[in-house]
Parts: C-alpha cells; sequence; structure tokens
C-alpha cells in the first residue's frame, strides 16, 4: 500500500507534464528536447467539431483546411457555448495534430480523465476506445 501510495503521488505531483504553448489545432515538438522522462500536457487549442463524428476519413478528406463547421477550443475546458441551449450535453470531435522529429522515437500517451465514451486514434488508426457513443 505504501508503494501504491508513493506511485500515486509521484505521478499526481512530481512528474507535472511540460506546458509547451500551441493553438489551432496543431502542436510543434520538433525543437523540444524529448526523453524517457519527459511529458507534455496536451492542454491547448483544438479544433473541435460540434455535433460531428468526424472519423479518420473525413478528417483525411479535410486536409489541413479547417471546416467551416469547427471551431478552436480550449482544452482542458467546458464548451456548453457551443450548444443552442448552453448545456453541457452534447457530443463532438476534438483534432489535434502533433509534429513530431523525423528520427525514430516511440511516443506514448497518457489518458487521465476522460469521463465519456471516446475514441482515439493515431494516425488514422483506432488505438484506444471506451464506452459505447448511443
Amino acid at each position: 500500500m505504501i508503494l501504491l501510495f508513493i506511485r500515486f503521488v509521484w505521478f499526481k505531483f512530481i512528474m507535472v507534464p511540460e506546458q509547451v504553448p500551441f493553438q489551432q489545432g496543431v502542436l510543434d515538438l520538433r525543437e523540444w528536447q524529448a526523453d524517457d522522462r519527459n511529458m507534455v500536457a496536451l492542454n491547448g487549442e483544438w479544433i473541435f467539431y460540434p455535433n460531428q463524428w468526424m472519423g479518420p476519413e473525413r478528417l483525411h478528406h479535410q486536409g489541413a483546411q479547417t471546416a467551416s463547421d469547427s471551431c478552436c477550443l480550449q482544452v482542458p475546458g467546458p464548451w456548453e457555448s457551443l450548444n443552442e441551449n448552453g448545456s453541457e450535453i452534447g457530443y463532438g470531435t476534438y483534432r489535434l495534430k502533433v509534429l513530431v522529429p523525423k528520427q525514430s522515437a516511440i511516443y506514448g500517451i497518457w489518458i487521465t480523465d476522460i469521463r465519456t465514451a471516446y475514441r482515439l486514434y493515431v494516425n488514422g488508426d483506432l488505438v484506444h476506445e471506451l464506452g459505447r457513443s448511443v
């Protein structure tokens, strides 16, 4: 129990992710100095498609252009202002493009707190899914 507690404290408070600023749905890590201890928080301005399920095929066809029915949204943050009645209940697609150096490296993602059903795609491949959308 003590070891589990220490590990929890380590991950929660000591290993604070680095804040690399990004906006308009693009995070550029090509100049970022990564090693096996570094983490980057994905907090920033993501592209958001309200009331749309945008799978990899639809996003690929749109290319680098942002659809007129999308917006930039601060993550983490609320999006009730995007719904007609100001409700927090709804659905949508978040998109973040991460630019990494060309040299080979292994990257991981640590998901801590998403309280809804979701699918996570990386380069068009489904890498994780939780729950079911209705």
